[in-house]
């Protein structure tokens, strides 16, 4: 985001007023609830996120719904899948030594142990 355009605090602007105002009369009307807060600041951060960049936002917004059913689907597996779930989509497997071999997208490779993970025994 860029914080010099005018375009920023045009957006900022014409979304806290009408928010804030209805955000008050809520209040003051004991109706207002505090996950109305939350969803205010995520619409007006997307909103942001949007003007600065429509391609960077599609992007983020496909992440978030992938993240969102991966982990949903994760949940209603057994434990020993969910870790397997968890770490297969970023590149990491798991060796029979209990070490594992992280792949980077620009071809690296990385070697470590997790703390905790079943030890060959020698």
């Amino acid at each position: 985001m860029n914080f010099s355009e005018f375009s920023f605090w045009w957006i900022l602007l014409l979304f806290c007023v009408p928010f804030f105002t209805v955000r008050f009369v809520g209040q003051i009307c004991n109706v207002w609830r505090g996950i109305f807060d939350t969803v205010g600041i995520a619409a007006l951060s997307l909103i942001l996120f949007f003007k600065a960049s429509p391609t960077s936002f599609f992007v983020f917004l496909i992440q978030i719904l992938f993240n969102y059913w991966m982990v949903r689907w994760m949940i209603t597996r057994p434990p020993q899948q969910e870790l397997e779930i968890a770490i297969s989509p970023t590149g990491i497997w798991r060796h029979s030594s209990g070490g594992v071999l992280l792949h980077f997208p620009d071809g690296g490779l990385c070697c470590g142990f997790i703390e905790g993970a079943p030890q060959k025994a020698h």
